[in-house]
C-alpha cells in the first residue's frame, strides 16, 4: 500500500460503514412497507443534523452515530418508537 493512500482508504471504509449503519429496519403490525417508509422519512427529516456534528458512538450493540451522518440515529429511533415501531435486530 502506498503511504499516502491510507487516509483515503480509511475515509472510504468509514463512508461505507456509515451507509450500512444508518439503514435500520423497523416493524409495526399495522404498517405496510409504504407506511413504514413514509414514517421513516418523516422521522429522518426531524432528525437532521449538520454533517460532521457527531463522534463515533457505539451503544447497545449498534453503531449509533458517525461524524459523516446527516441524520441523528437516536432521534430517528426515538421518533419511530413513538410511532409504535420496533427496531429489528
Amino acid at each position: 500500500m502506498l503511504p499516502g493512500s491510507a487516509p483515503a482508504l480509511i475515509v472510504v471504509v468509514l463512508l461505507a460503514v456509515t451507509g450500512c449503519a444508518t439503514r435500520w429496519h423497523y416493524e409495526k403490525a399495522t404498517a405496510d412497507e409504504a407506511a413504514t417508509e413514509r414514517d421513516r422519512d418523516e422521522c429522518a427529516r426531524e432528525a437532521r443534523v449538520p454533517f460532521g456534528s457527531h463522534p463515533i458512538e457505539l451503544s447497545e450493540g449498534r453503531i449509533w452515530s458517525f461524524p459523516f451522518q446527516t441524520v441523528d440515529p437516536k432521534v430517528l429511533n426515538d421518533c419511530m418508537e413513538k410511532k409504535g415501531y420496533t427496531l429489528l435486530p
